[in-house]
C-alpha cells in the first residue's frame, strides 16, 4: 500500500508502529509515509502496551526519552474501553481465544476499539499475522501495511 492508497480519515495506529516511528526501527518511515496527515488514534491497550515498555526497561529509558514518550502519545487520540468495545471484544476472544501469539488479548482489544467505532477506522499495523485473521472474520476492519 501506498500513502495514496490509505483511506482518507483517522487511522488506529497499533504498539508495533507506533513504537517503530518513536524509536525509528525497521522500516518506520514506510509506516510514517501511511499516517502522515492522518488524524491518529491509539487504543487503551496500545498506551498500556507503550508504557510498559519503560518500566520493563528500566534505567535505559532516561527522562527524556519518556518524555518524549508521553509527548507522542498525547498526539493521539485514544480510544477506551466502552461498552461497545468489551461486546466486540468478547466476540473476539470467543472467536480467537487460543489461536495467536501470547494470547493475542491486546490485540484483539486493538481491533475491538477499531470495530466498536461507528465508522471503523483502519488500522495501521506491522502484525499482519493476527489482524489479517481478525479482519477475514470480521469484515469491518480496513488494515494499512506497506505490504498491502
Amino acid at each position: 500500500m501506498t500513502p495514496v492508497e490509505v483511506p482518507a480519515g483517522p487511522l488506529l495506529v497499533d504498539t508495533d508502529v507506533f513504537s517503530f516511528i518513536l524509536l525509528r526501527k525497521r522500516n518506520w518511515e514506510q509506516f510514517a509515509a501511511l499516517i502522515d496527515g492522518h488524524e491518529r488514534l491509539l487504543s487503551f491497550a496500545t498506551v498500556g502496551e507503550l508504557y510498559a515498555a519503560p518500566e520493563a526497561a528500566g534505567s535505559t529509558w532516561g527522562p527524556e526519552k519518556r518524555a518524549q514518550l508521553d509527548i507522542q502519545v498525547r498526539q493521539h487520540i485514544i480510544l477506551t474501553a466502552t461498552e461497545p468495545v468489551a461486546r466486540v471484544y468478547g466476540q473476539l476472544h470467543a472467536r480467537f481465544r487460543g489461536q495467536f501469539k501470547d494470547g493475542g488479548h491486546n490485540d484483539m482489544w486493538i481491533a475491538a476499539c477499531a470495530l466498536a467505532q461507528p465508522s471503523p477506522p483502519p488500522l495501521v499495523t506491522n502484525n499482519l499475522g493476527d489482524f489479517q485473521k481478525i479482519a477475514a472474520a470480521f469484515s469491518g476492519l480496513r488494515l494499512v501495511h506497506p505490504a498491502l
